[in-house]
C-alpha cells in the first residue's frame, strides 16, 4: 500500500458564541492548496495573521493532510 499526497489545508477554528446550554459554538474558515512542503511554523504563522482580520476569537489553527491510498 502507498500513499500520495493529495492537499493540504489550514483550517481556523472560531469561537461563535455559545448553545443554550452555555456550551461554546465554533465556526471554521478553511484555505486549500497550501504548499506541500509548508512547515507546521509556517502555516501556524499565516494562520495567526488571517485569524487577526476576522471578528470572533481564535480557538485553534489546525492543519488538514489528505492522502489518496494506492495499491502496490
Amino acid at each position: 500500500m502507498n500513499k500520495n499526497f493529495d492537499g493540504k489545508t489550514l483550517i481556523l477554528v472560531f469561537e461563535n458564541g455559545s448553545d443554550t446550554k452555555g456550551n461554546p459554538l465554533y465556526s471554521r474558515k478553511s484555505i486549500k492548496n497550501i504548499r506541500q512542503d509548508a512547515t507546521e511554523e509556517e502555516i501556524y504563522n499565516v494562520g495567526i495573521s488571517l485569524a487577526s482580520l476576522f471578528p470572533n476569537q481564535l480557538a485553534n489553527v489546525c492543519i488538514d493532510e489528505d492522502y489518496i491510498l494506492v495499491s502496490a
